[in-house]
């Protein structure tokens, strides 16, 4: 009763949230609201006994208890960026193996204070990060070849981050990080870290 599993932990935070909201209520709209509740809508055919999810506010947590689920729980963080980019907004995260308990109302997490400071501290561009545990735990196994293999990880300067491009991916990413470049650039002029 007082073990603690171990799961993936993904924190994922919109990024210019105050931004939106500011936008929603000088227009009178629900604009933000509609836009996120659009991304969201990915995850409704999610079998939420492999992947529980969780969205309050500007925050999106999903998780993972089957140590062996890493590459589909990986493909369903792409599905999650990629649905988000689509409706004009950035996620910026990161995800970690680590303890996690929930039940009801009570989370205890140190899993999510680890994707919190890694999101903080590493991520800095809209992309989600992936703790290099998560990679450790599959060194010298069949499944690393798997991992490494899927072409969902990519290193850079010694951290490791989500690839969200593909042969597939590559034109969608690229139109709607490009309408959401025209259409807020004149917007964010002077806004550094919303820009």
């Amino acid at each position: 009763m007082n073990e603690i599993s171990y799961s993936y932990v993904a924190l994922l935070d919109v990024l210019a949230y105050k931004e939106y909201l500011e936008r929603d209520r000088a227009s009178g709209r629900l604009e933000f609201r509609d836009a996120m509740s659009k991304a969201l809508s990915v995850l409704t055919t999610v079998n939420q006994a492999e992947f529980d999810y969780k969205a309050i506010s500007d925050t999106i947590i999903v998780t993972c208890s089957a140590r062996e689920k890493v590459v589909p729980f990986l493909r369903l963080l792409k599905q999650i960026q990629i649905s988000f980019l689509k409706e004009g907004l950035f996620l910026r995260g990161a995800t970690v193996y680590a303890r996690h308990f929930q039940s009801g109302s009570l989370t205890y997490s140190p899993a999510l204070a680890r994707a919190y400071e890694l999101e903080q501290k590493t991520a800095i561009y809209p992309r989600i990060m992936i703790d290099q545990n998560i990679l450790e735990m599959f060194a010298s196994s069949k499944r690393e070849a798997g991992l490494l293999s899927s072409g969902l990880v990519c290193e850079w300067n010694g951290a490791f981050f989500l690839n969200i491009l593909d042969a597939r991916s590559w034109a969608r990413v690229y139109t709607a990080a490009s309408k959401m470049f025209t259409r807020d650039s004149v917007k964010l002029v002077g806004q550094e870290s919303a820009f």
